[in-house]
């Protein structure tokens, strides 16, 4: 059987009580892809492994769930025999507000450019391809609901896939999927936050045997003894598991010339090299430099992938085209105990005595006040013969007066029958909830103006600082899933570069939503077919296989909510400033408003602005009118060859006056002061003459850039093709062809 090795992580073990922690880097060897005996054979293994190694933490967290629903245990119940039970829930307010916060907030990706091939315009549609994914998925639900299993239990799960658009269609995309029950995921070791370096991890689902009756594992005899089988089946279900490996393997990763980096195994593979080489061949007959490898290192290349499989049978396989495992967590607390035992736990773990303290406090004190009607009445037993069931009436309650027989003792009439003291609910009863409940909030880190209720600050600093504390203390609770958002965009991105491939036109959105639909992986066309240029005057192309792409993300509020903060600060600013400069913001003011048609009255007010302040802002933005750029830039060349030309008047006169001090020296002494005087004023204005060539010459290629867009936007001619040089090399570089 062939085999792949891979170093796992480093996994911290105790070798004995009085000994030091040591890292074990075990060598794990891999059964190949194509050997199914092999492949069950490892995942149960493994999958015993992992399901050892993680029982006490999904043990804990399922006690949290069953708390929940039911903070009782049975022998509680039990004891009580058949009193009050009550449940206050007091944990779920604490709850609720971290999840409402977390549902209120919306992530902000920005992926920036992390190599000199990368450009900011296609890390820029990136962002917008990611958030297409995001709103075709529905992703803000996905991230709210693996969010809440992490406040409640400590770990929640969701998954990125891909799939056809639709049934009728040939084009793929990508997908955020959530995962509902965060016990089918059994993970390997990780250490990072979004488990980034996860080796190893199974998805697991128990169907009925009858669904899969024709396979080995329906019909097969199970050993209710076999260690190895007892997680794969019970008397009726099999378990049915995706199992997901990544493995490396040796191999060569090269770098070409247009800024592409893939692996030598890749540029081998039929298709992909029948592709290289016509490329290559089209830009020879245009006389263009061939597309090379410029550098090349060994490494070692990941293989992530996926087995659908039952403890018998391997149901499918496939190789997944991305570098992660799809599998994302939302980590809460995370605890790691000296022996290098893993634990995490959400806002449940350790609430539960208090929520027991208090749901106890409070049956009690409704068990005693349920009690007050029924205290009994104390007379003698002649005085209530013949109205028994009048006041067993009074007692339940169902009755308002009922009478009595007159008693008399040796002449004495003994009074109407009167009703006991009813027993008081005892102080320390009401102090041990109200403190239980000031406990519960002591172990969230959150207090009474963190929930809206009026605590004792008076001044709104105050309460606002008081609030301030609160979010800081369950912060974590949405920094984490910041950092699995992050992740998440790094595998689509990721994904994107072989899902996406080839000429495509795909839907991009903008942080406002505003949808475009963009060309990829070939030049953008204008629209009348030809390619569109950019400032530089090349073709614009956004090629997804060129450049290395990091990701960042922001929780802040959603778009709508930054539009009416805009509009509430710029409505403060409008009434300190004078009526003729508040005119000059009003479009911006109006442009935040969410009603019909203030987006035309925006651009009415716009259109009142002065001039030269729009021009300003164009410039920042790196906008404006072409023409108006290349007059500017126009005059300033005009000052630097100005500045050039006096310059090189002002050195003529110094080479003049050197010539006369030349002359007046006559003792070596002041010769050699002479000199030493001239060197170093040469060198300062030869200096400054070459900078102010290089600026002059930086400007000129700009407003050549600039005459070549302006000059294509207008007329929608078709680049001219360059002249074909037959003493030209197309094989530039100074490595080898790549073919």
């Amino acid at each position: 059987m062939t085999k792949a090795k891979a170093k796992t992580k480093p996994r911290k073990k105790r070798q004995a009580d009085n000994e030091p922690i040591v890292e074990v880097r075990p060598e794990r060897e891999w059964a190949d892809f194509d050997d199914n005996d092999g492949i069950l054979e490892e995942a149960k293994r493994i999958f015993a492994a992992n399901i050892s190694n993680n029982d006490e933490d999904r043990t804990q967290a399922r006690d949290d769930m069953d708390f929940i629903e039911q903070p009782w245990t049975e022998e509680a119940l039990a004891q009580r025999d058949g009193k009050a039970c009550l449940n206050a829930d007091p944990l779920a307010q604490f709850r609720n507000k971290v999840k409402n916060e977390f549902s209120k907030l919306r992530p902000a990706i920005k992926v920036r450019p992390f190599d000199s091939y990368a450009d900011v315009k296609t890390a820029a549609k990136l962002a917008g391809l990611v958030r297409h994914v995001e709103d075709i998925s529905r992703a803000q639900r996905v991230y709210c609901h693996a969010q809440g299993q992490m406040v409640d239990s400590g770990q929640g799960w969701f998954r990125v896939t891909y799939d056809y658009c639709n049934e009728e269609s040939f084009e793929q995309d990508i997908y955020i999927r959530k995962i509902m029950n965060r016990f089918c995921v059994v993970p390997g070791y990780f250490e990072e936050a979004d488990a980034s370096d996860m080796v190893t991890c199974f998805v697991t689902d128990s169907v009925p045997r009858a669904d899969y009756a024709d396979t080995v594992a329906a019909g097969h005899e199970w050993d209710l003894d076999d260690a190895n089988l007892k997680y794969w089946h019970d008397d009726d279900n099999i378990t049915l598991a995706e199992y997901w490996r990544k493995i490396t393997k040796p191999d060569t990763l090269v770098k070409l010339s247009n800024g592409m980096t893939t692996f030598k195994s890749v540029m081998d593979e039929p298709d992909f090299k029948a592709a290289f080489e016509a490329n290559n061949a089209k830009l020879k007959a245009e006389s263009k430099p061939q597309i090379r490898i410029i550098k090349r290192r060994d490494t070692e290349r990941p293989y992530v992938q996926c087995f659908k499989l039952t403890a018998f049978d391997v149901l499918e396989k496939q190789e997944w085209p991305g570098r992660y495992i799809p599998l994302i967590p939302m980590l809460g607390n995370v605890l790691v105990r000296a022996d290098g035992t893993v634990i995490t736990y959400g806002m449940v773990r350790f609430s539960r005595d208090q929520v027991r303290m208090i749901n106890y406090a409070w049956s009690e004190e409704m068990e005693m006040g349920a009690l007050q009607p029924k205290v009994p009445f104390v007379g003698t037993a002649e005085q209530f013969a013949g109205h028994e069931d009048e006041w067993d009436a009074v007692a339940s309650g169902r009755s308002s007066r009922t009478t009595y027989n007159p008693h008399v003792v040796d002449g004495v009439l003994i009074p109407a029958p009167q009703r006991q003291q009813p027993p008081q609910i005892a102080a320390a009863m009401i102090q041990s909830r109200v403190g239980a409940m000031e406990l519960l909030k002591g172990a969230q880190g959150v207090y009474a103006s963190g929930l809206g209720d009026q605590g004792p600050e008076q001044s709104g600093r105050a309460i606002l600082a008081q609030k301030s504390n609160s979010d800081t203390a369950t912060f974590h609770y949405i920094d984490g899933p910041a950092i699995s958002i992050q992740h998440c965009a790094r595998i689509i991105i990721d994904l994107a570069r072989k899902v996406i491939s080839g000429p495509t036109m795909r839907r991009i959105l903008g942080e406002d939503g505003s949808e475009e639909m963009q060309q990829f992986n070939a030049p953008v066309l204008d629209g009348e077919g030809n390619e569109k240029l950019g400032a530089d005057g090349k073709p614009e192309l956004y090629d997804l296989n060129v450049g290395e792409y990091d990701v960042a993300v922001e929780m802040g509020p959603a778009y709508a909510t930054q539009r009416q903060e805009a509009l509430a600060a710029l409505t403060d600013v409008l009434k300190v400033l004078p009526p003729e400069r508040a005119a000059m913001i009003a479009d911006l003011v109006v442009a935040n408003i969410d009603a019909k048609d203030m987006d035309k009255a925006a651009a009415r007010l716009k259109a009142m602005v002065p001039p030269e302040i729009l021009k300003a802002e164009q410039a920042e933005d790196g906008g404006g009118d072409p023409e108006d750029k290349a007059a500017a830039l126009q005059q300033q060349v005009d000052a630097l060859t100005q500045q050039m030309e006096q310059l090189q008047a002002a050195g003529a006169q110094v080479t003049e006056e050197m010539a006369k001090y030349k002359k007046l020296a006559d003792d070596k002494a002041a010769q050699l002061e002479f000199d030493k005087w001239k060197a170093l004023l040469e060198s300062e204005v030869k200096l400054k003459i070459e900078e102010m060539g290089t600026k002059r010459a930086v400007i000129l290629e700009r407003m050549r850039g600039n005459q070549k867009a302006s000059a294509a936007a207008p007329q929608a001619k078709k680049p001219k093709a360059p002249k074909k040089n037959p003493k030209s090399e197309a094989n530039s570089g100074d490595g080898e062809p790549a073919a």
